[in-house]
């Protein structure tokens, strides 16, 4: 069996393409790659790329507040070469926007991967309306 971890960007009402990009492998690579992931955040708590590399004047906002930069940016390395040597391979694809938009919540936590962890893809007035079947 094969698990992936992946991500999407691009569904905001404006965005003519969804990217869904991220990694996959086996079960036993995913879930040991998960582990040493998991022990590598513990600096900082959790890792959401979109808020960890917004820094106004240099500094950690939101939940990285009080975080210092360098030690921020330790960390993010440590998660890169976590990556390298965990065998799992890269993965990416691009939809049309209003298609991914049209999909039923289930098929689109699937491509996201996030039925594994729990996620909602839920309606909101930046995303516009979703298929909520």
């Amino acid at each position: 069996m094969f698990k992936g971890f992946m991500d999407e960007s691009g569904i905001d009402l404006a965005d003519k393409a969804c990217a869904v990009a991220g990694f996959v492998g086996s079960e036993e690579i995913c879930d040991r790659t998960a582990e040493k992931w998991k022990e590598a955040l513990k600096p900082i708590g959790l890792f959401h790329a979109e808020d960890f590399f917004r820094r106004p004047r240099g500094k950690m906002t939101g939940v990285y507040e009080g975080i210092h930069p360098d030690d921020a940016d330790s960390c993010a390395y440590a998660l890169i070469d976590i990556l390298k040597v965990s065998g799992l391979e890269p993965l990416g694809m691009a939809i049309h926007s209003e298609t991914f938009r049209s999909l039923s919540q289930n098929k689109r936590r699937w491509m996201t991967s996030a039925v594994l962890y729990g996620r909602d893809l839920k309606c909101s007035p930046k995303f516009g309306p979703l298929n909520k079947v």
